[in-house]
């Protein structure tokens, strides 16, 4: 998989951004699968990136992936945490 390259390359040159975009773009592949444990891996992992980052417009991008995967392996009653946890 291509996006895995991406990541080491990414990790090898510590470039936060493209870091947390390969994450992204691959949890993104791993939901048009579906391939839900797989796509909440590299959500959590885009996440914690983003909020460390501060990559606010990334943070909500993790966090739909995420919320997705949980609703897709039969979490769906864990959302509600998860959105509360937000100041909007």
């Amino acid at each position: 998989m291509a996006f895995i390259f991406l990541i080491r390359l990414a990790q090898q040159i510590s470039h936060l951004p493209s870091l947390e975009h390969a994450l992204t773009s691959t949890a993104i592949v791993r939901q048009l699968r579906p391939e839900a444990s797989e796509a909440q891996t590299q959500a959590e992992a885009s996440l914690a990136i983003s909020q460390e980052q501060g990559f606010a417009m990334r943070l909500a991008m993790g966090n739909i992936l995420r919320g997705w995967s949980l609703v897709m392996r039969g979490h769906a009653l864990i959302i509600p945490r998860v959105i509360r946890r937000f100041d909007f």
